[in-house]
């Protein structure tokens, strides 16, 4: 069972590190599209309990994880415009208070 716990430990530490890389990106699109391929994936695979398999997948998502960190890295050099719905995003979180209430 500690064996098993580890496992589990790790492979939430991968998933939190890859949501955290996916997030890092500059750009809407591929921001979204990292977060969304990263939840699926280990959704998809939830209930895989052989231990073969289990580590195969592992080994792919932490080759996964490191792409995602270059890539958000190179992201992070480039400052993309914002699309509209960031700015709603943004305005939405942060309303201005300089315009008066119609």
């Amino acid at each position: 069972e500690g064996k098993e716990r580890m496992n589990r430990r790790k492979v939430l530490g991968l998933y939190r590190q890859m949501m955290r890389y996916s997030r890092s990106f500059q750009s809407y699109n591929f921001r979204e599209y990292a977060k969304r391929r990263v939840r699926e994936e280990f959704k998809e695979n939830v209930g895989v309990t052989d231990e073969v398999k289990l580590k195969e997948l592992y080994d792919k998502a932490y080759v996964n994880s490191a792409m995602l960190k270059r890539q958000s890295s190179i992201s992070r050099q480039f400052e993309p415009r914002k699309l509209f719905i960031e700015n709603e995003i943004i305005n939405h979180q942060h309303p201005r208070t300089d315009i008066p209430p119609p």
